[in-house]
Order: structure tokens, then sequence, then C-alpha cells
């Protein structure tokens, strides 16, 4: 065969996954599909891999946008046939409008996984390599949004798709594999996260805090009382991530008519419904891709959406029929189907959805998924900056305490703050971005670290973020050979006692940083996405004049070695001072301007215009 005719990768070993129960073995040369496939490799071992790598498709800001915009072309031609559908097999008559607030971000993820497993797929002569495939009695049917992407932005339902690509599209015959999937949670530190999260688990806390408030009587008046009578919100707080005093003043202020509510639990059946996911393969296509997409949703669909539907429909319903609220605010609506579903109920009922912006950080990149919230919402909230949009609102940062950073000279903790991501792709953004970007952020940590002086490095402290199925970055970058201390304690304890951050991502950790002007560097890749407010990337080039911002782990170090012995002095100059100043007065606001606005619309209903149609 030749290879100049034949344009596509052939005579090649395929490793797809770390499962190396699938590589095939006929050839004399090998294949990884991606860089995720390396993932059980330390970062040593994957530069000394010999075997070839498929070229990142997507390694440039550009091709993200484009492919996301290419995704999104799909999500809204797809959409209202899916919906259609869910509609005739569950039997309701639901807007398209609803289906969008209930499963549209998960949609528009599972576009985006299947269509970059079908980019790099097509690059291949499939008929002419070895692969082992998974045997399809071993698919995994999800049963909600988490397990969901545990399963396809990893090893598992990686092998999963490529073999059902395969089984698609293949002319020949290739042997396959029998394997379970099994969720098994990591160990997770307590990096974004405080106890005083998802207030809807803390009714009876919050409700003691409102009685205290309100009545103004000592907490010991309340020891031993049982709960207090529930007040019907006219605001419900459903999945939020308010810390407790933002909450107490919500709660207060309002005199209870702002409160958490928890839709009600829902018996779980895993039974799949093999005749009702038949008929989703009717939706008709119009290219292979689609073709692709449409057969993977017998498989992908999260049990919720179907088989599950008609109950948390029934249930919910009655339930939202029950209650008075006026408005919902939610904030994990997006990958949380019960609240999903729940509060698209909600919205058809006439109920209003006020959508709060997770954690912060979307505004520094514009392929950032904000447009579906902003879409299904009657009302979204930032965490301080605006656009022109009526529906977008200017609230605060309300998901952590902000308290006053201190400086002390005997402060020697050099803590480096970084990121963790699934192996593979869970949607186009650039800050999720797997594969070679994701690489490179990894060889900036270990470069961080290697060419700190040997005075610095004594000081180096990782945190790394553990997550469920996330790339574990702690044996990737051998932290107990290379004797690297590590930190998993209390995120905003760890911060108050460094000398100096560096962090390598903008996202609520950089949030809590900038506002407790704890001193710190941010490094980021010179390739990385533009602002959707050009105001900002003027103010990233001061930030990097200044030496704040950082492109490179070099850059980063030799500048930190230049202050190391007056990082406070260089903190408080002016320039720095001016340039931190300006970036939060874009970005960030104080929590009272989220407390202000839903206060506002207890007063005035007119405040939150429902805009659906």
């Amino acid at each position: 065969m030749d290879q100049q005719i034949n344009k596509k990768i052939y005579c090649k070993n395929i490793r797809a996954t770390a499962l190396y129960e699938f590589w095939g073995e006929k050839y004399s040369e090998s294949l990884y599909l991606w860089e995720g496939a390396k993932h059980n490799f330390t970062l040593s071992e994957m530069e000394k891999i010999a075997e070839e790598t498929l070229d990142d498709l997507f390694a440039a800001p550009e091709d993200i946008i484009v492919a996301s915009e290419y995704c999104k072309q799909v999500y809204y031609k797809i959409l209202p046939k899916l919906a259609m559908k869910l509609n005739e097999i569950s039997g309701v008559n639901l807007p398209d409008s609803f289906w969008r607030t209930a499963f549209g971000y998960w949609f528009f993820r599972h576009i985006c996984i299947m269509y970059e497993k079908y980019a790099y797929l097509s690059k291949v002569d499939i008929d002419h390599t070895s692969i082992k495939l998974l045997n399809k009695n071993s698919f995994y049917i999800p049963y909600d949004h988490y397990d969901y992407v545990y399963c396809f932005c990893n090893d598992f339902g990686v092998q999963q798709l490529v073999s059902l690509y395969y089984y698609l599209f293949k002319k020949s015959e290739f042997p396959s594999v029998l394997m379970e999937f099994n969720l098994i949670p990591a160990e997770a530190n307590k990096d974004m996260r405080s106890d005083d999260m998802v207030l809807y688990k803390r009714i009876f806390d919050y409700g003691k805090i409102l009685a205290r408030k309100v009545l103004k009587a000592p907490k010991w008046v309340f020891r031993k009382i049982t709960p207090i009578p529930n007040i019907e919100p006219s605001i419900a707080l459903c999945g939020v991530g308010y810390t407790t005093n933002v909450a107490a003043a919500l709660f207060s202020g309002s005199k209870g008519m702002i409160s958490p509510i928890s839709p009600p639990v829902i018996r779980i059946d895993r039974s799949v419904n093999i005749e009702s996911r038949q008929k989703l393969l009717g939706i008709e296509f119009e290219s292979d891709f689609e073709y692709f997409l449409v057969q993977s949703l017998y498989y992908c669909l999260p049990q919720m959406f179907l088989e599950q539907f008609h109950n948390y429909y029934n249930v919910f319903l009655k339930d939202i029929k029950r209650k008075k609220f006026t408005h919902i605010v939610s904030e994990y609506w997006i990958s949380d189907i019960p609240s999903s579903i729940y509060i698209a109920i909600a919205q058809n009922e006439g109920r209003r959805l006020i959508c709060h912006e997770h954690g912060s950080g979307t505004v520094f990149d514009r392929t950032f998924l904000y447009w579906i919230e902003i879409q299904a919402s009657d009302k979204y909230l930032t965490v301080g900056w605006k656009i022109n949009d009526q529906k977008v609102i200017p609230g605060g940062f309300i998901c952590r305490d902000i308290k006053p950073y201190q400086f002390q000279l005997e402060r020697k903790n050099i803590l480096y703050v970084a990121r963790t991501n699934f192996p593979y792709l869970m949607e186009f953004n650039v800050y999720n971005a797997p594969n070679t970007k994701w690489v490179k952020a990894l060889q900036r940590i270990r470069d961080f670290h290697d060419l700190l002086p040997k005075s610095l490095r004594d000081s180096f402290i990782l945190r790394p973020r553990r997550e469920d199925y996330f790339w574990d970055t702690e044996y990737t970058l051998e932290t107990k050979n290379k004797n690297i201390r590590v930190d998993t304690g209390d995120f905003s304890d760890s911060i108050s006692n460094a000398k100096i951050v560096i962090i390598d991502h903008l996202s609520t950790g950089a949030a809590e940083i900038l506002l407790r002007k704890i001193p710190c560097l941010i490094i980021q890749e010179e390739q990385h996405s533009p602002s959707f407010l050009e105001e900002i990337d003027e103010i990233f080039d001061e930030l990097e004049r200044c030496g704040v911002v950082h492109n490179s782990a070099h850059s980063a170090v030799s500048h930190l070695t230049n202050i190391c012995e007056n990082v406070q002095q260089w903190w408080n100059s002016e320039v720095v001072k001016a340039a931190i100043d300006k970036l939060i007065l874009k970005t960030l606001a104080p929590p009272s301007k989220t407390i202000d606005y839903l206060l506002s619309c207890l007063k005035d209903d007119s405040a939150c215009p429902n805009q659906r149609k």
C-alpha cells in the first residue's frame, strides 16, 4: 500500500488508553492516540517513550475555539431531535427550553468528547491497524453526570468510545476483551471547598443562624431547641457554594424568605430499558460524525434522562407545585442532574432561574461554557465582571470568606498551587485542554522546582489538586522520590502560611489569593485563550511588566530569585498594587453585591423578569 496515496495512518498497533490489555501487537510500530494514554507513567518516563504519538489537533487556542464552535452547531442541530425522542419515550410534551436546562450542559460536553475521538480516529486507516476492542457486552451505561465523566474522561470510557468507532466503521475483524468498569473514588484534599459549601444539605444549621440573627438571642438558647418551623422561601437556593456568612446575611436580611431547599431524594433503579434506548438510534443524522454521535447515545445517555426520568419528573413536579418560591438560585445545577431536572421543571412552571457563576475565572477564558448557563437562566450573576447583556448581573465572590493576609518575616513557604485534569478531554476549552497542553503544565511544575536555587528549593511546597479519576500529578512528578513536600490541608490556611504563592491557573483559588492580597506569581502558557473583555488582556500586560504574570517557569524562578529577600517590598510597590487593584476591580466584587441583588428581588419582582421563550 502506497502511503502517499493513502494519507491516513496505517500499519500501527493502536494504544488508545493506558489499558495495555487492549494494545495491538500485530505490527512492528505502535501509535499512541493522545498523551492521556501515558498517564500511568511518570513525567520522566513519558519523555523517554520512543513510540509515536498522534499530533495534537487542538494544541492552539484557535483550534479549540474552532472545534467548540463546530460542536455548538451540532448541539443546536441535534438537541431538538433528542428532545423530541425523550418526550416520546417519557410520554411528556416538554419544550426544547426545558431540555436545554435539564441536559444541555451534559449534552454539549458529550458532543465535545465524541468529536475529539472522531477527529483523531478519522486520521487512522482503522482496517489496517492492530487493536483489541472492548466487547459490547462490557459497554458501560452511566447513571448520572458524575459517573459519566469519571468513565468517559478516563481509560475505560475512552476505550469504549474508540471501540464503538471501530464497530461502526470497520470492515475487518478485531479481537475483543471483556472488562467491567468500577467506580473507585480517590482520596480528595480540601482544595476548593469548605464545610460551609452546599448549603441545601445544612438547612437545620441555617435555620438556627436565622433565628439567632433575627431574634437576637444568645447561642445557648438554641443548644437544646428542636428545629424551628419551616419558612416557605420566595427565593430558593438549590446547590450553591455560599459561605455561612453569606447564607446568614441572606437568611436574616430576608427574614427567611431566601433559604435553601433540596430536591426530594428518589430511589434509584439501575435496570436498563433496551427498547427505549433503541429508539434513540432513530434520530436523523447527516454526516459520519453525527452518525457516531447518535449511535453513542444508546450507551452514553445517563439513565436519569431516560429510564429514571419519569420518576424524577413526577416527584419533582409535585414538590414544586407544593412550594411557593418564585425564584430559584443555583450554581452546581450544570453538572448535577437531579438539580438540573428540578430547575427545568421549576422554570416550566413559571419560576425563574438565577444562575450564579460557578466559583470564578470564567471571564479569563473566552472558551468557557458560560454561554450555556446564560442561555438557560433568566438572570446570570457573575462574581463581579460585567458584559453588555441584560441577563448578566455583576454579583460578588461568595464561596470563600476573605481574611486579610498578614506579612510575617519568619514565613519561608513557597507554595505552588497546581491544578489537575482528566487524562482525556471533557470539553473544548483552553483551561481544561488535555493532551500536550496538560503535559506542558506538568513540565512547568517540574521545571519550576528544578530551576529554584537550593536555598529556595528547600522552602518549596507543592499543592496538587486531588480529585476522583483525575491525573495523579504527585505520581507523575515523582514527589516522593524527589522529596518534594506536598500540602493537602485547608486551602485558606495553606495560602495564609505562605511567603509567596505560585499558581498556574485562574480559578476560585486565584480569586481568593488576589482578594486577600497574598503575594503571588501567576504562570500561564504563552498560547493562552484571550479573555472576552479586552480590558483584562491590557491589565495582564501590566501584570507581566511588573513581574506578577509569567509565561514560563524560567521567567517566574528568575523573578522570584530577585525578590525573595524583599517580597513584601515588591508586592506593596505602587506598580504592583495598581495592577492588582485594576484586575480585582474589573473581575471581582464583594459578597454584598450578590446579597443586595437577591434581596432586591424580594422587593421588586421585575428585577428578575422571566425572559424564557
